[in-house]
């Protein structure tokens, strides 16, 4: 992949999913998670001119509101969007198993390719992830994808 964007995006995802995503990825070159924030990846799409941008992902807690201790745990790259009018991806098979039962409620579906779960030396907490003009504030951690600056740290390590 190439060099990072200076920025990136900052996803809380079910651990479920993020589990399940390893089988889709065995077959296929992305994983496609739902959302109604088209917005922000609108506004990736924007500043990206084209290339991937890297992704944050920590697990989100059915029922728990997050917290700025929650871990950024997964790494991977933002490669696209997909939009479909029914709430439901065109191509099921870009989605994890754990998210076929969604209800068809999302507006568009972005794309992720080489998700992976970082070594635990790597994980840091979302309060650490730093702004990005036009994106997220960090008054509260967010509930859906936003985004952030590149920690310097994650820099790093990203390659590894």
């Amino acid at each position: 992949m190439p060099e990072p964007q200076p920025f990136a995006i900052l996803a809380p995802v079910p651990l479920v999913h993020l589990a399940a995503s390893a089988a889709v990825l065995a077959t296929e070159a992305s994983v496609a998670f739902g959302t109604s924030s088209y917005r922000v990846f609108n506004k990736v799409d924007e500043l990206r001119d084209g290339n991937p941008v890297r992704v944050l992902i920590y697990a989100s807690h059915e029922g728990v509101a997050a917290q700025p201790t929650f871990m950024v745990k997964w790494r991977g790259w933002y490669v696209g969007q997909v939009w479909n009018d029914d709430g439901r991806h065109p191509e099921q098979k870009f989605r994890p198993s754990t998210a076929l039962t969604d209800s068809p409620t999302w507006m568009t579906f972005w794309h992720v390719s080489e998700l992976e779960e970082m070594d635990k030396k790597h994980w840091f907490p979302i309060s650490k992830v730093p702004k990005f003009k036009g994106g997220w504030a960090k008054l509260k951690p967010p509930l859906g994808p936003v985004l952030v600056g590149l920690p310097s740290a994650f820099e790093q390590v990203a390659n590894e």
